[in-house]
């Protein structure tokens, strides 16, 4: 549960705030676990240290007796009235949970993890905010190429502004509309930063969306469709993405004349002949081939 919860986070990081959200929630487990199970010399004082940690070396671990298994386990325990060597078991159970829940997140994890924090940065709570983090102590600031005097006096300004899309969850929509703001003169104000933030967002983070993507294409694309061709596969796709993004259901969208005449076999699947190699027009029923 606590890595699908983890994954989740992952999986949802298309957003600015639940980047920074994902990355805490890593944190915080390799914390918990390390607490527990990790000799106190070898936890590193860094945040993002818990990555480089060799949880295979065995003199990082505490004693077995010293292993924080929590309290309600102790007192169920107590409670079970188990021998020696039956809690014994026990611990060692839960210390090998915790420590494969730390490799689990220090492998799903990525070693610039100090870049998703950076990413708040960008929120436009933060960017918004009269108090921000100065632009020079951003990470992100070294993927950015271009002017960075004119990035960083658009960095301070839009505080001083209203924004329709400002307290909106989709950051999407407050940068395009900051990319959209113009000037008396009809001119961006703020077209770099605007670039540079959503170009953040499209920054791949993780391989969940893409995965994705494939499970949908083995569900379209099944054994019994193995003839559709890839333009109409990434049809169905592109129709599946586009109106989940519009947040239209297919059930109320409205098809015109024009396409529904596309839906033919030989749109679908490349031509409108059947080849006789694949579906010979007479089968050989002879006794000969029956079992």
């Amino acid at each position: 549960l606590v890595i699908a919860r983890f994954e989740w986070a992952v999986a949802a990081s298309a957003s600015i705030t639940l980047v920074a959200a994902a990355a805490a929630y890593g944190r915080q487990i390799i914390n918990s676990a390390f607490y527990r199970v990790i000799n106190p010399s070898y936890i590193p004082a860094a945040r993002e240290g818990f990555l480089e940690v060799n949880l295979e070396d065995s003199a990082t671990h505490l004693l077995l007796s010293a292993v924080d298994i929590g309290v309600k386990l102790n007192i169920e325990m107590a409670a079970f009235k188990l021998n020696a060597d039956q809690e014994r078991d026990v611990e060692l159970i839960c210390r090998d949970f915790i420590f494969e829940a730390a490799r689990q997140v220090q492998f799903r994890l990525p070693p610039n993890i100090q870049l998703w924090n950076s990413m708040k940065s960008f929120s436009p709570e933060s960017v918004l905010s009269q108090v921000k983090v100065p632009l020079q102590d951003v990470p992100l600031l070294k993927l950015f190429k271009g002017d960075l005097g004119l990035l960083d006096t658009q960095y301070r300004s839009p505080c001083l502004l209203p924004w329709k899309n400002a307290n909106n969850k989709d950051e999407v929509l407050f940068w395009v509309e900051v990319l959209d703001f113009t000037d008396a003169s009809g001119e961006s104000c703020f077209k770099e930063i605007a670039d540079f933030a959503l170009s953040l967002l499209a920054m791949p983070l993780s391989n969940v969306d893409v995965e994705r993507v494939f499970s949908h294409m083995n569900v379209v694309k099944s054994r019994y469709r193995n003839r559709m061709k890839n333009p109409m596969l990434s049809g169905i796709l592109h129709v599946r993405y586009g109106l989940k993004f519009r947040g239209v259901c297919c059930r109320d969208f409205q098809l015109t004349a024009k396409v529904l005449q596309l839906f033919n076999s030989k749109n679908m699947y490349g031509s409108a002949e059947v080849e006789a190699a694949d579906f010979p027009d007479e089968l050989d029923t002879s006794d000969d081939n029956c079992v």
